[in-house]
């Protein structure tokens, strides 16, 4: 029968976090099920996708999920090469077992008493692929960072300049001048800009390894990041203005701070302020309303 990877997921994880990934045959893979908590791994969840459980990797870009579920019960997900994804449930673990046998050996395999489910607008092969968790600079995020913080406020700093300059000339006084440049930077333009800059050139050639379930960290220099374990945290800090209409709240600093007096900072170019707490969901958080200049 076919050696299949498999790998494990706990309630604590984040979506694409998995452990113990390796290859396996359908005996060793019983024995991994039989072996995990689940009576443990099920108190105080809410049924998702990514739950407790134990996913098998097909042949075929297809997946096989064997989860917690509701009422006490157990569900295998089978998630097809067409990204359709069916459901049954089962009463007992045991009861799962012939289908997933059917999976190592049935090529393709016929989901056969399982409900097709309807995720229209879902993107659920998050769910089953496996996930790094690597955040670094990259040509893309560059972009998506710089249209989503800088883009309205640039566009406007710029037409309002030009009209400016249209209607002016170099014989305006130097009141105008100055006037014009402080429109142009309390309109958000320059303050973003600033801001973007510095930003990117803290983050450039940088890289932060950091998982939901996994104590062990890394940040640094993209080819020889820095190992630390957030138990070695003493909290974290995020850095932010609140409000719509201040000019500095489209960007973040995250502060992790050290028990050894280690300051890590982590701009939001490289990873959100919100992926960090969720992250670092059992640490203390201080919530910092400064200018978050790096």
């Amino acid at each position: 029968m076919a050696q299949l990877i498999s790998k494990v997921q706990y309630k604590i994880f984040e979506t694409g976090e998995f452990v113990e990934i390796r290859e396996r045959g359908f005996e060793e893979t019983i024995a991994l099920i039989n072996s995990y908590p689940w009576n443990t791994e099920r108190e105080k969840i809410e049924i998702s996708l990514t739950n407790p459980s134990i996913t098998i990797e097909g042949k075929h870009n297809d997946f096989l999920k064997l989860s917690v579920y509701y009422h006490q019960k157990f569900a295998l997900h089978y998630f097809d090469d067409k990204q359709t994804l069916y459901t049954r449930s089962f009463t007992h673990l045991q009861d799962a077992f012939p289908f997933i046998q059917m999976f190592f050996g049935q090529v393709p395999f016929v989901p056969t008493g399982f409900r097709k489910e309807n995720t229209l607008f879902q993107s659920n092969l998050k769910h089953f692929v496996t996930q790094d968790f690597r955040y670094f600079l990259t040509p893309g995020s560059i972009r998506k960072y710089f249209w989503s913080t800088c883009s309205f406020s640039s566009i406007m700093s710029v037409i309002f300049i030009f009209t400016g300059f249209k209607f002016a000339s170099f014989s305006m006084p130097a009141w105008f001048w100055l006037w014009l440049l402080a429109m142009f930077i309390a309109m958000g333009g320059g303050v973003h800009l600033v801001f973007f800059f510095r930003y990117v050139k803290y983050a450039r050639g940088k890289i932060f390894v950091m998982s939901r379930g996994n104590d062990v960290f890394y940040f640094g220099e993209k080819d020889n990041p820095v190992k630390y374990n957030k138990k070695d945290l003493l909290n974290y800090t995020i850095k932010m203005v609140r409000g719509s209409r201040n000019p500095y709240s489209v960007f973040a600093v995250a502060k992790l701070n050290l028990k050894d007096g280690t300051i890590i900072q982590i701009p939001n170019i490289l990873v959100g302020d919100s992926e960090i707490a969720h992250k670092l969901y059992a640490y203390k958080c201080v919530i910092d309303q400064g200018v978050p200049l790096l």
